[in-house]
């Protein structure tokens, strides 16, 4: 692969797993590609921006953009997919401005350049001082002002719309039509939340199992996936820590990576996730050796708390190949009672459906928040909301608010924003 195809590979692996919130250094980004067999010096972060031109020509006609620059070394990794339709800046040697150099067209997928003329006439009104502009790439602006940049700036299509308070009747009415049509998901993580609650206390082996079904959960349907549970369960050693090092030393970990696709449950990112599998236990047990357990561990701080030391890049308890998603999973696979916010919570709080958010698909951050209130309303655990929600809209479940939404089959269209004129 050329070094363009490997970027594009680890940037739409990191978003799959991590979203398109994250901030990332340019330090960062180089240790984790350099993973993957690229040299250092060959690693341009600022040659694969949406929002950012060089004097070098390549930097907007063969590379594709993957990040959003934020500031010097701080780029937001948003992926191949992103829909950007904003302006590109550039900053010409010896400036001490920047250029408002031109726009990126996210149908054709390429930066254009303002026409020469253009920016003759316009003189010096094209030239922003960029620091006044990085505010609308930021995650979380900090006044009105600047919320309504990054509204109009990256998304000028969304708009915050407010819903019908999501309350008990909301989701009794989500349940009740789950059950009668026999699609709720009966969910193991209901029980061990609950379980949790009452005592239960989860061992070496129950983290390593919640571990491996989180990976295993990455980019796939889980009506197909979960059948083949006990064989995964087999394959890993019943998640016999000493057993699955031993197969480590004697076979290596393509031995885990081609028992998992034999029996066709792999995922894009198989190969990375077993890579790290060794590396991954290592981190357990620095935390066992610190904490006492990993269960102690896992309930020292919020699970917000815990999330983040186990999926920032930067953590010293960084877990590779599992980003706040699937490390949302993982607590949920021991009992921790939160929500997983993947692609169908997060588009279902968005701005086109129940208008949570004004994306048109809610940030991770706004998927915890809207489920801990309606915990907070109903006395359901967060863990019981998420899987009637998400039982509403995956694959072999409800299919109700799925990606292609079944609107005349939906039992809560007084509270959904799609379709509204």
């Amino acid at each position: 692969m050329s070094i363009n195809d490997v970027m594009v590979q680890w940037a739409d692996d990191f978003v799959a797993q991590n979203g398109c919130e994250e901030i990332l250094s340019t330090a960062s980004i180089k240790d984790e590609v350099m993973k993957m067999g690229v040299n250092r010096s060959s690693i341009i972060p600022s040659d694969h921006c949406y929002n950012r031109a060089n004097k070098d020509v390549t930097s907007f006609g063969s590379k594709t953009a993957l990040f959003l620059y934020i500031e010097p070394n701080k780029y937001q990794c948003v992926g191949s997919r992103y829909g950007y339709n904003g302006r590109i800046f550039c900053r010409p040697k010896g400036d001490s401005e920047d250029l408002d150099w031109g726009c990126f067209d996210s149908k054709a997928r390429k930066k254009i350049p303002w026409s020469e003329t253009n920016q003759l006439q316009e003189g010096h009104a094209n030239r922003k001082t960029f620091r006044n502009q990085t505010r609308a790439y930021k995650k979380t602006p900090n006044d009105s002002q600047s919320k309504a940049v990054a509204e109009n700036h990256l998304l000028p299509n969304a708009r915050l719309r407010p819903t019908k308070p999501l309350d008990f009747r909301f989701l009794d009415t989500i349940e009740r039509y789950l059950y009668e049509n026999k699609i709720l998901y009966d969910s193991p993580i209901v029980k061990w939340v609950e379980e949790r609650r009452n005592g239960r206390r989860f061992a070496l082996n129950d983290h390593l199992r919640g571990y491996v079904h989180a990976q295993m959960s990455n980019s796939r349907t889980w009506s197909y996936l979960e059948p083949h549970l006990p064989e995964i369960d087999e394959i890993f050693c019943n998640y016999d820590v000493k057993a699955i090092i031993n197969k480590l030393d004697s076979v290596g970990h393509d031995y885990f990576i081609s028992r998992v696709k034999a029996i066709k449950c792999g995922n894009r990112g198989i190969n990375q996730q077993m890579q790290a599998l060794r590396e991954n236990i290592n981190v357990f047990n620095r935390l066992i050796d610190e904490h006492g357990s990993l269960d102690e561990f896992v309930t020292s701080q919020p699970f917000i708390e815990i999330i983040g030391m186990l999926s920032d890049p930067g953590s010293h308890y960084k877990l590779r190949s599992l980003g706040k998603r699937l490390t949302a999973e993982y607590l949920r696979n021991v009992g921790i009672d939160c929500p997983k916010p993947d692609l169908h919570m997060c588009r279902l709080f968005g701005g086109k459906r129940l208008g949570i958010s004004s994306k048109d698909e809610a940030s991770y951050s706004e998927v915890f928040q809207a489920i801990a209130e309606m915990s907070e309303k109903t006395e359901y655990s967060q863990a019981r909301i998420d899987n009637i929600l998400w039982s509403y809209c995956a694959k072999g479940y409800g299919e109700v608010c799925s990606s292609e939404a079944k609107c005349k089959e939906c039992v809560i269209q007084d509270y959904c924003k799609k379709g509204e004129k």
